[in-house]
């Protein structure tokens, strides 16, 4: 749907809910009435939820949402762009790029002795990789990563409410971070992921709005993708480190044995 005729839309639910607050009978006939508390209480929170049903329904319906949450045919649309992004020969592209990031990673605290599963290795490994695909600076990393734990803990829907204002705080500050990347891939693209999730077309020839991609931006790259893969290497690191029988296999076997290992802890 095109951006014109959502903002229409969202004219007439406004539009809609002023008729109604207008509506004498539900606002001066009902509310003015002398019944009883409990009565006069009854119409006056029904008539105030009448009130915003036209707007609520309105943001609810166009409020964009990441891969798990759409149904099909736009769940089908938006996964075929996800795999174009994600098609393995991109994948064996970035093999070596990935491989160059956890050597830098690990080279960081290999000589301390001692280091940090998740916050030494597990997060910035995936971190860099997505961020590089995302078109995000090295170092801003850090500030994306806070970003994202504060969206993750919003939608765990156990914040108090300041806490989750500091949430869609921060999930603001993130699309205005990315506004001006994407606008730039909007007019050269560069072969990135994120080139991707801007530039190709879905079926009808239209394409992803940005709060669409802000939606996959938070909850299927840096969420779905950064987040998930930080867990799985440290739950990794840890099962080799509490049991030093399987780490001393691993270290017998090649590289495609190494892969079982690997997609086994990716199921943890």
């Amino acid at each position: 749907m095109s951006e014109g005729r959502r903002v229409w839309l969202g004219r007439l639910a406004l539009l809609a809910t002023v008729l109604i607050w207008s509506t004498p009978p539900i606002f001066q006939y009902w509310l003015a009435r002398p019944f009883d508390a409990w009565t006069q209480n009854f119409y006056r929170y029904v008539a105030g939820f009448a009130v915003m049903v036209p707007f609520l329904v309105w943001m609810a319906w166009r409020a964009p949402r990441g891969l798990t949450l759409l149904d099909d045919p736009r769940h089908k649309q938006i996964r075929a762009i996800f795999e174009n992004a994600l098609r393995a020969g991109r994948i064996r592209e970035l093999d070596p790029v990935v491989r160059g990031i956890a050597y830098d990673v690990v080279d960081r605290f290999a000589g301390r002795g001692e280091f940090d599963a998740v916050a030494d290795f597990g997060v910035p490994i995936p971190l860099m990789a997505i961020g590089l695909q995302m078109g995000a600076r090295p170092e801003d990393l850090g500030q994306i990563k806070r970003w994202c734990d504060e969206w993750m803990l919003r939608i765990g829907f156990q914040q108090t409410e300041a806490d989750e204002i500091a949430s869609v705080h921060a999930e603001i500050a993130a699309q205005h971070y990315f506004k001006p990347i994407i606008d730039e891939l909007r007019l050269e693209p560069n072969g990135s992921m994120l080139s991707d999730l801007v530039n190709t077309p879905l079926p009808d020839g239209s394409r992803l709005t940005d709060e669409e991609r802000f939606a996959h931006l938070m909850a299927d790259t840096f969420g779905g993708g950064s987040e998930t893969t930080s867990n799985s290497l440290s739950a990794g690191t840890r099962a080799l480190c509490e049991d030093p029988a399987l780490q001393a296999r691993l270290r017998r076997l090649d590289e495609a044995d190494l892969r079982t290992f690997a997609e086994e802890i990716v199921r943890l």
